[in-house]
């Protein structure tokens, strides 16, 4: 992949490579682990209190945090460094992750509490 120059007036802008650069297979893959871990995660999300609640973390190119039941975490966890383990290096990322999300639980799933919950 190559990063594209751009040159305006006296400024010259050098650009990074465009996620469309990225190879499809990297996409394709990407696209799997992400399915996977969603799927994963929809069965992992029940709780009866707030207490019940937590949030996984996991690195890109899943979300930096999951809110998911306390007692799944260490397998979401674990499932998610498996899932992004096994991807090409080329296809990994890097961001920063946001605060800690603050959890409830809300008819028996746990969700992200909104600021005005």
């Amino acid at each position: 992949m190559k990063a594209a120059v751009l040159i305006v007036g006296a400024l010259i802008f050098l650009l990074p490579p465009s996620s469309s650069a990225r190879a499809p297979r990297c996409d394709a893959s990407v696209d799997k682990v992400r399915a996977e871990f969603e799927a994963f995660i929809k069965e992992s999300r029940s709780c009866r209190v707030d207490a019940d609640c937590g949030v996984a973390m996991a690195s890109c190119p899943l979300p930096c945090g999951t809110v998911v039941a306390r007692a799944s975490i260490v397998k979401v966890e674990k499932l998610a460094a498996d899932l992004v383990q096994g991807l090409d290096r080329s296809c990994k990322c890097k961001y920063k992750c946001g605060p800690p999300r603050d959890v409830a639980c809300r008819d028996h799933v746990c969700v992200e509490r909104l600021a005005s919950q």
